[in-house]
């Protein structure tokens, strides 16, 4: 949320909270002069608030709580803490409501994501677990499930959720969440595994069978992931999510066409239906169609529905024809309260295509320092932006100020490892991804990329393949980790093992460096022909590869 939105809305809140502080309590003289002093540090809240000092105004209110005691002053104190950054004032605030409101929910909230941020998951789990025991909340997992995905990192949010779930036995909602945030974590056999007990308690469940539609998909199985969503669809034809849930399978299928005519026909029955413009504009979008895509934006906003979205891939648009001063204008239409992370980054984006790094990076600081929640994540983009710009260096740096405020935050680790890998530090990347196999034992990615480093830059095919095989455990269809695999049996002379493995990770995903891959070990087992005919096919899709280029002139 951008300061301007922020000081109008807290600025709001605080207004009608001090209305009701000053109301006169109904307890004895001595509260009553405690509420009159608290009273006091509202309206010095207030002030500070209006002269754009949020921190200040944070420390007054958390004080008028600690004087008070009214309930709402406590939450609206969290609320405030939290948005300005202050993560002590939070949980000092969030301690006093719960001990003015024991039985609510949203004390628990800040609490749990508080010690998601600190990586202390048991106390996450603990809070969380008092979260779905507590009245308006009780057994809400996908509030949970948002928070953890909002908050957490892909992995911290799967081991709070498994552990969660082991509470829950036989509770579709919990089934149905561990499942969602197994799949993100990449831990796909449990994804498949829970998302079909979640079926088996609740059959014909949407939002269960599209998961477990995107699974079978990713695993190589598209019919048996779309018979149960056609035959709902041909029961009820006239349910618009519905048909737009299939539309979106149907493409993950690499069936587009089918994918449209369901699209299409939910228009001529809603022309202004939101989801389904999207989905035909992104569409669209990817077969340089942009006349259509612009017309299906213009209606997406003249629905007056999902207008961020809107605004954002018109922005989008205009980027691709190099338009970029319109598409910095329409990105900055995304008002505060509906702008993401993403709606920042694609700015900085924008500016560092305009020749305007330095401006791109100045705007980057001042997001983080309004919004120090996504401070990882926007480290992380602006890495990968200066890189992008022939900034390496000044990329690393900004990850090693970060890492040294966030020691134990795998996502900075990781990132700063792809970038040290990137730039030929083949040891530094080495020793982050090492530290976040350490932190995170079950990390599917980081045991991977671990894995395949190894391959490519030691001798120690063994210990590689003991990474990769363990990845491969959780995420068995993964196309990535079964290339890595291939790739440590072409380095230990397995060449028809190799072949075999490559094959199949090919036949899930024809990324260029799988096909490199796969046309290197067929060249060694002796099989040129069939080499030739897979580099042909990949340099058509990937003319630009410089694995497949250089695969090339070698032949």
């Amino acid at each position: 949320m951008s300061m301007k939105y922020l000081k109008a809305a807290l600025l709001g809140a605080l207004v009608v909270l001090a209305g009701c502080a000053s109301q006169p309590p109904a307890a004895g003289a001595a509260d009553a002069q405690a509420e009159h002093v608290a009273e006091s540090w509202i309206v010095k809240a207030q002030q500070a608030l209006a002269a754009g000092d949020v921190h200040q105004a944070a420390q007054d209110y958390v004080t008028a709580a600690s004087k008070s005691t009214q309930p709402q002053i406590a939450a609206q104190a969290t609320a405030l803490a939290w948005h300005a950054g202050e993560t002590g004032l939070t949980e000092q605030a969030a301690k006093r409501w719960l001990k003015l409101q024991p039985h609510a929910s949203g004390p628990h909230h800040f609490l749990a994501v508080l010690a998601l941020q600190r990586h202390d998951l048991g106390a996450a789990t603990a809070q969380f677990q008092t979260l779905l025991q507590t009245g308006d909340r009780k057994n809400d997992f996908a509030a949970v499930t948002n928070a953890l995905m909002v908050e957490g990192n892909p992995y911290e949010g799967f081991i709070v959720m498994r552990e969660l779930e082991s509470r829950h036995a036989d509770n579709p909602e919990a089934e149905y969440a561990l499942a969602l945030l197994a799949a993100r974590a990449d831990h796909t056999r449990l994804a498949r595994e829970k998302v079909e007990h979640a079926l088996a308690l609740k059959p014909r469940w949407l939002k269960a069978l599209t998961l477990r539609g995107q699974l079978l998909i990713d695993a190589g199985e598209p019919e048996k992931a779309l018979a149960p969503l056609r035959a709902l669809v041909e029961s009820s034809p006239d349910d618009a999510g519905l048909n737009v849930e299939y539309a979106q399978l149907l493409f993950d299928a690499h069936r587009p066409d089918d994918a449209r005519k369901q699209l299409q026909a939910v228009l001529a029955k809603d022309q202004q239906q939101a989801d389904a413009l999207i989905l035909l504009a992104l569409d669209r979008l990817d077969h340089n169609d942009e006349a259509s895509a612009s017309r299906y934006l213009t209606l997406l906003l003249e629905s007056g529905k999902k207008r961020a979205h809107a605004y954002y891939y018109l922005g989008e648009l205009a980027a691709h024809n190099k338009d970029y001063p319109m598409a910095l204008d329409w990105l900055r239409r995304i008002d505060g309260q509906d702008r993401t992370t993403a709606d920042d980054l694609a700015v900085a984006a924008t500016l560092a295509q305009m020749n305007k790094l330095d401006e791109a990076q100045q705007f980057l600081a001042e997001v983080r320092a309004h919004d120090p929640q996504h401070a990882t994540a926007l480290a992380i983009g602006e890495a990968q932006l200066l890189a992008s710009h022939d900034e390496p260096e000044a990329g690393m740096t900004l990850l090693d100020k970060t890492i040294k405020e966030r020691p134990a935050d795998t996502r900075l680790l990781y990132a700063r490892g792809m970038l040290a890998e990137q730039m030929g530090h083949h040891q530094q990347a080495l020793t982050d991804v090492k530290q976040v196999v350490r932190l995170e034992p079950e990390n599917t990615i980081a045991l991977n990329a671990l894995g395949y480093m190894l391959v490519e830059h030691t001798s120690q095919y063994g210990r590689a393949r003991r990474y990769i095989e363990k990845a491969l455990s959780y995420a068995p269809h993964n196309a990535a980790i079964i290339d890595s695999l291939g790739w440590a049996e072409f380095h230990q002379g397995q060449k028809q093992a190799a072949v075999e493995t490559l094959q199949r990770a090919h036949s899930l995903d024809d990324d260029p460096e799988i096909s490199a891959h796969l046309v290197a070990a067929l060249r060694a087992s002796g099989n040129h022909e069939k080499a030739r005919h897979v580099l042909k096919q990949a340099l058509q899709k990937y003319p630009n590869a410089k694995s497949l280029k250089r695969l090339k002139s070698e032949s």
